[in-house]
């Protein structure tokens, strides 16, 4: 059972891969417009020891531009690139220079998104590591930092320190205990107090009781779409979201996209099962307005 759903999710990759191959492809003379200058002014990172064919593929596509070539060489990189695409691109032993061009742009985008490269100086899609300082920089400012911030220097010293700590928070907490009236700390252990002013008695309890069982019958049922959709028709949140190319005036169907989209992530449902829960939008939608439209700087 195990192995024929592995078998699913492995068809539906591959069937993914060459629909998004074909969009490229079919846009290929607008894209070449500016790939080589988009393929110029990115840095591809990987950190693992081997290099990654995408990387490589995209040094040569480099390489091709600067020289002016057009016709790939014969060993040209094919590795990055899923078996059901590699079929469509060599053909014949022949590798289309326009559908490998294709191949790699798409390539780039679902590396960087698995997070198996990364593009250097990028605040979104950069390495995790580049947000930390380097160790030689580090290195000088190690003494300053733990005496700004009081802590010991020397590794030794730590676990002095923290008993101390901790044996400073129990004695302050304890000279407070007496004058503490919502706590309490004994044999049986913490009490915490209770207002008795708060008590009701039982004709205000059975008043509450009504009151509770009214709410239950008359408390307007709705689905959090619904909801989500009617919170928007007062206050707009989702025209941040709305794609530049849009115009001002609200349509129901873009509407309905991003609140779907919204949901996906933040019900931690995911763009794929949403898609299949939601009749009228597709995954590539919800993909497309989660990278263009759910931007940092749209929330």
């Amino acid at each position: 059972m195990l192995a024929k759903q592995v078998g699913e999710v492995d068809k539906w990759l591959a069937d993914k891969h060459s629909h998004v191959f074909h969009q490229v492809s079919q846009r290929y003379g607008y894209l070449r417009q500016f790939s080589p200058a988009f393929i110029e002014a990115i840095d591809l990172k990987n950190d693992a020891e081997t290099e990654s064919p995408v990387i490589k593929a995209a040094a040569l596509f480099r390489k091709m531009n600067k020289e002016g070539k057009r016709k790939l060489p014969n060993d040209a990189p094919l590795g990055f690139m899923p078996k059901k695409v590699r079929k469509l691109v060599e053909k014949e032993g022949v590798i289309s220079r326009r559908d490998w061009e294709c191949s790699l742009l798409t390539a780039i985008r679902d590396e960087i998104r698995a997070g198996n490269v990364a593009a250097q100086s990028s605040k979104r899609f950069g390495r995790f590591g580049n947000f930390f300082i380097s160790c030689d920089l580090w290195a000088a400012r190690r003494d300053a930092f733990f005496t700004r911030a009081g802590l010991p220097i020397s590794p030794e010293d730590i676990s002095v320190y923290l008993t101390n700590r901790l044996n400073l928070a129990y004695d302050n907490f304890l000279a407070s205990l007496p004058e503490k009236t919502y706590a309490a700390v004994n044999e049986d252990g913490w009490t915490l107090s209770s207002n008795k002013a708060e008590k009701l008695n039982k004709e205000t309890e059975e008043k509450l009781e009504n009151l509770t069982l009214w709410l239950d019958d008359n408390l307007r049922q709705i689905k959090l779409p619904e909801l989500l959709i009617e919170v928007d028709n007062e206050l707009h949140f989702t025209h941040p979201f709305l794609s530049p190319v849009q115009p001002i005036v609200r349509n129901a169907e873009s509407i309905c996209h991003i609140i779907a989209t919204i949901m996906a992530h933040g019900c931690l449902i995911g763009p794929y099962t949403m898609a299949r829960l939601t009749d009228g939008i597709t995954y590539h939608q919800i993909k497309r307005i989660t990278n263009w439209q759910l931007s940092e700087e749209a929330q």
